[in-house]
């Protein structure tokens, strides 16, 4: 905040003194900074919110509609699946 802060304090000297030459340059750099750190604020506020409900295990639904890091009912995990057909190849049959 404190750098976003210091270089629009230096863009808007410059949009104010720096003539014709700079002012459209300088004007362009000055709502860069402000719509970056607008959009910076509220993005790292997002994450940090999702990364502390991820750490503390009350993450939310992902997009298959089931709570992260649970299994599906009625799907067993790969290990088991590939030993419940000793018949195929590669099984040790």
């Amino acid at each position: 905040m404190l750098t976003a802060l210091t270089t629009f304090f230096a863009t808007l000297v410059l949009f104010l003194f720096g003539g014709k030459v700079l002012e459209d340059f300088a004007f362009v750099l000055t709502v860069g900074v402000v719509t970056g750190t607008y959009s910076t604020v509220y993005i790292a506020g997002s994450l940090i919110v999702d990364w502390t409900a991820w750490r503390e295990g009350r993450a939310g639904p992902d997009r298959g509609g089931r709570a992260r890091g649970k299994p599906r009912l009625g799907v067993a995990p790969a290990s088991q699946r590939a030993s419940r057909h000793p018949g195929e190849a590669g099984h040790g049959a």
